[in-house]
């Protein structure tokens, strides 16, 4: 099955249209890593958000309900810009949060967003419509309770794989 999704990926169109696009981390935890460290390194691991994990930029093409889902080490402006630009026909529209990730798309992409720290989950858009996040937020949530449920547990070793 890994060799036909490959195939597949490989062969993809560009999604176009009306794009939602998130980020999110997902990993593994094991308390056997903190084994041998000091009170002090154990308290930053634990406190670290990120630490162990790896990030995944969610797109989904609103109209096909088509998604893709791409691994990173980390989640930072350069992978996500990338990411978009490979994946997504420009010119297309882009749903976002209020991130700052995104950016740097604003030249290719007509880029919209709603702004969570506010509250902000669905909003209208004379060009664009309903502007929101919600379809890639619902395949995080399934995707997560998929790991945790079958899996427990994943490495970002083989995370693109699940993420496929």
């Amino acid at each position: 099955m890994h060799r036909i999704r490959e195939f597949k990926d490989k062969n993809s169109d560009l999604l176009k249209g009306t794009i939602e696009a998130d980020e999110t981390y997902m990993a593994r935890k094991y308390k056997s890593d903190y084994k041998g460290l000091s009170p002090e390194e154990v308290e930053y691991k634990l406190n670290s958000k990120t630490d162990g994990k790896g990030a995944v930029l969610g797109m989904v093409e609103r109209s096909t309900g088509k998604v893709r889902a791409i691994a990173f080490a980390n989640n930072n402006r350069d992978n996500i810009t990338q990411a978009v630009r490979d994946n997504v026909e420009k010119g297309s529209k882009l749903h976002t949060d209020e991130s700052y990730l995104y950016r740097a798309l604003e030249q290719d992409y007509y880029r919209e967003t709603v702004v969570h720290g506010r509250k902000e989950w669905v909003r209208q858009s004379i060009v664009a419509g309903k502007v929101h996040t919600n379809n890639v937020e619902n395949f995080w949530g399934i995707m997560k309770r998929g790991i945790h449920g079958i899996y427990h547990q994943i490495s970002f070793k083989h995370l693109q794989a699940y993420c496929k």
